[in-house]
C-alpha cells in the first residue's frame, strides 16, 4: 500500500477531549464492516468518553493501543479496494475553518484519503470557496484516476449542484472552474450528516449513526395488486412506459442529402433582426448540418421558403424527409407540397423523440456550441451562427469516422488557423486522376461505417428489452402520458390506461394506429412501448371515465393529423402596418385537435388550406 494514499490516517493526532475521540470513531465506525473485531477494539476507546461532561476526560494506555490499531486496521490492504478503472469513482469532499479533507472510493470501498491544513489565507474563504477549493484540491489530488472516464462528486454544500450554471465567475473561480473543465463529472448533493468520511478528515468532530431497517418479503406486495379483490380495478388503470420494443434504426441512405431530418430549437433570446429560434436541417448519411435562424411565428410556407433557399439550393431534393409533428409539418400545405415534389415525409410517433434521437443530439450540440460562442452576448446568437455551421461540419462524426465536408465534398476546407497536418484522404483527392472513383470509396466506406456503429448501438440496447409485435385487430391498453394532454384537461385522478383498443394499422415494428374514442382528442400514433396486451373481456374495462368502448364503424375513421382542416378562426393579431395596409395573422382552430394546438396563420396560407 502506498503510504501517501493513507497519510491522513496514519498522521492522525491523539486525542486530547471527549469530541476528538467521538469524531475519530465516527470515522472508523463508516468502515466497520471492514474491520473484524471492530466492537472489540473500540471498547477502550468509548470507555473514554463515558460519563458525560461532568467526567474528567481520561487518556488510557489502553485507548492508545486501541487507537493506534484502529488507525492500522483502516490502511491494512484488506480494507481498500484494489483499483478498477472499468468501475466508477466516486469523489467525497468537505471543509472547515482549519482544513479540507476528501476521500476517493469505488463500490463504497475506499481507494485512497486526502486532507489538508487551510492557511490564514484560506481560512477567511466563504464557506462556498472553502468547498469548492477542496473539490478542486482532490480532483488534482487523484487526477491521475478521473480524467479518462466519468465520476461522481458528493459534497455537503448545496450550492455547488449548480456550479456550471453560474452566469458570472469571481476572479477566485474562473482559474478553478478552467481547472474543472478537464474532468468530466457529476456534482450531487449530500447532507453533512451523511459525509462521514471527508467531514471527520476536515473537522475531526463528527459523531456518526447508521440505522438501515430492512424487511424481507416487502417487495412482493408489489405482484399481489393484480390479484387482490380490493386493488386490481386501481392497478389496472395503473400504466408506465414499458421496457418492450428492439431498437429499430432508421435505413441507411446511400449517398449524401438523400435522407434528411429537420426539426426547430426554440426559446432563444431574441435578435436585433427579430429571430428567437434555429430551423436545423440534417443529413442523414453525411451527418452534415445548416442552422438556420428565424422566428416562431413563421408557417409552413416560410419554413418551405428557407428550405429551397439554404438547403436545395446547394444540395438539390431530398427523397425522404424526417420531422416531429410540429403543426407546421403536419398541415395540408407542407404534406401537399412535398408530394407533389415526389419527397416522402416520415413524422416520427407522437411524444416519441427516440425516432429522429439525431437531429435532438445535434440540437444539444448546438446549444452548446451557441453558449461558448455567445458568452454574455446572448441576444447576438444569429450572428455567430455561421461560426457554429462550420465548426460543427469541420469536426469528426463517432458515427462515420469523418467530418461532414469530408464525407460531401472529399476535402476539409482551410479553417481561420489552420494548423493541423494533411491527412491521406486528403493527399489522395488532391492528386486522384479520377475524382468521382474516389468519392464512391468515401462513400463505400462510410455506408459500411454506419452499419457497423448501427449494429454497435442496437446490440446492447437490445439485451435490456424485449420484443413485443401487435397485429392489426388485436386488442391492447393504452398508456396516455401527461405530455399528452394540454395542460387544463389533464389531472392527477385521471386513469393512466385507456382501453381495451384496437389495433387499426402498424406503421413499423414498434409504432402502432389504435382506435382511440374521437372524443379523446389525441394522436392515435403509437410507441409499442405505450401498449400493453389486453388479457380480459371487453365487459370489464371502461374507457377514461366515459361510456364503455363501442367497437362500431363509426371510431375506425379517425381524422389524422396529416389531413388537419380548419374548423375556425379564434383571434387576430397585427404583425405589420404602414400607411397604406394593415397585415394580421389569425389564430386557427383546428378540427378534432385540442385548444392548445392552435396555430398562427397568415392570410395566405389560410386560403392555400381551403379555408
Amino acid at each position: 500500500m502506498d503510504p501517501s494514499k493513507v497519510e491522513a490516517i496514519l498522521s492522525w493526532p491523539a486525542p486530547t477531549n471527549a469530541t476528538e475521540v467521538k469524531s475519530f470513531h465516527g470515522l472508523c465506525s463508516f468502515y466497520r464492516k471492514f474491520i473484524g473485531n471492530f466492537s472489540g477494539i473500540c471498547a477502550p476507546l468509548i470507555d473514554t468518553i463515558k460519563g458525560g461532561r461532568k467526567c474528567l476526560f481520561v487518556w488510557t494506555n489502553e485507548a492508545s493501543r486501541s487507537f493506534e490499531t484502529l488507525k492500522r486496521k483502516i490502511a491494512e490492504i484488506p480494507t481498500f479496494g484494489l483499483l478498477d478503472f472499468h468501475k466508477v469513482f466516486v469523489v467525497e469532499c468537505d471543509s472547515s475553518n482549519r482544513a479540507i479533507g476528501g476521500v476517493l472510493s469505488q463500490e463504497g470501498r475506499p481507494v485512497a484519503f486526502f486532507t489538508e491544513n487551510s492557511n490564514e489565507a484560506k481560512q477567511k474563504y466563504s464557506t462556498y470557496d472553502l468547498e469548492l477549493y477542496a473539490m478542486v484540491q482532490a480532483l488534482r489530488k487523484w487526477r491521475h484516476y478521473l480524467p479518462p472516464k466519468e465520476f461522481i462528486v458528493f459534497t455537503d454544500n448545496h450550492a455547488l449542484s449548480f456550479l456550471n450554471r453560474q452566469e458570472k465567475l469571481h476572479h477566485r473561480h474562473v482559474k478553478w472552474m478552467e481547472f474543472l473543465q478537464y474532468y468530466t463529472f457529476t456534482i450531487k448533493h449530500k447532507k453533512g450528516v451523511a459525509n462521514k468520511v471527508a467531514d471527520a478528515l476536515s473537522r475531526r468532530s463528527l459523531t456518526i449513526q447508521e440505522v438501515q431497517l430492512e424487511s424481507a418479503g416487502i417487495h412482493t406486495i408489489k405482484d399481489m395488486y393484480a390479484t387482490d379483490d380490493d386493488f386490481k380495478e386501481i392497478y389496472k388503470g395503473k400504466g408506465q412506459t414499458s421496457n418492450v420494443g428492439l431498437y429499430t434504426p432508421l435505413p441507411i441512405p446511400s449517398k449524401p442529402w438523400d435522407l434528411v431530418s429537420m426539426d426547430f430549437v426554440l426559446g432563444l433570446p431574441r435578435t436585433k433582426f427579430g429571430y428567437d429560434s434555429v430551423y436545423v436541417v440534417v443529413d442523414r448519411f453525411s451527418k452534415m448540418a445548416h442552422f438556420i435562424p428565424c422566428k416562431t411565428t413563421h408557417d409552413a410556407s416560410h419554413v418551405v421558403g428557407l428550405f429551397f433557399k439554404e438547403v436545395v439550393r446547394l444540395h438539390g431534393l431530398p427523397m425522404s424527409i424526417i420531422s416531429d409533428r410540429d403543426p407546421r409539418f403536419i398541415g395540408h400545405f407542407w404534406r401537399t407540397l412535398w408530394k407533389k415534389l415526389g419527397t416522402n415525409v416520415a413524422l416520427s410517433s407522437a411524444y416519441h423523440p427516440q425516432s429522429d434521437g439525431q437531429t435532438e443530439v445535434i440540437n444539444r450540440s448546438l446549444g452548446n456550441l451557441l453558449r461558448c460562442l455567445t458568452q454574455e452576448y446572448d441576444s447576438s446568437w444569429d450572428s455567430i451562427l455561421a461560426q457554429a455551421e462550420f465548426s460543427y461540419n469541420d469536426s469528426i462524426n463517432r458515427s462515420t469516422g469523418m467530418t461532414p465536408f469530408q464525407v460531401v465534398y472529399g476535402v476539409r476546407p482551410r479553417g481561420i488557423m489552420e494548423l493541423r497536418d494533411v491527412s491521406h484522404l486528403e493527399k489522395k483527392s488532391a492528386l486522384a486522376e479520377d475524382f468521382a472513383k474516389v468519392m464512391k470509396d468515401v462513400h463505400d466506406q462510410v455506408r459500411n461505417r454506419l452499419h457497423h456503429t448501427t449494429e454497435k448501438y442496437k446490440a446492447p440496447i437490445d439485451k435490456k428489452r424485449r420484443d413485443l409485435q401487435f397485429q392489426v385487430g388485436d386488442l391492447v391498453m393504452v398508456h396516455l402520458k401527461k405530455e399528452r394532454f394540454p395542460k387544463e384537461k389533464y389531472t392527477k385522478l385521471m386513469m393512466k390506461k385507456l382501453g381495451p383498443c384496437k389495433i387499426l394499422k402498424k406503421c413499423g415494428n414498434n409504432a402502432h394506429q389504435v382506435d382511440l374514442p374521437s372524443s379523446i382528442g389525441l394522436s392515435p400514433i403509437f410507441n409499442v412501448a405505450d401498449l400493453y396486451p389486453y388479457k380480459g373481456s371487453i365487459d370489464d374495462v371502461f374507457v377514461a371515465g366515459e361510456q364503455r368502448l363501442q367497437h362500431d364503424e363509426s371510431l375506425k375513421e379517425i381524422s389524422q393529423p396529416s389531413t388537419l382542416e380548419i374548423e375556425s378562426i379564434l383571434d387576430k393579431r397585427v404583425t405589420k402596418q404602414t400607411r397604406r395596409k394593415v397585415y394580421y395573422e389569425y389564430l386557427v382552430k383546428w378540427k378534432h385537435q385540442p385548444l392548445e394546438e392552435a396555430t398562427w396563420m397568415s392570410k395566405e396560407a389560410i386560403e392555400k388550406a381551403g379555408f
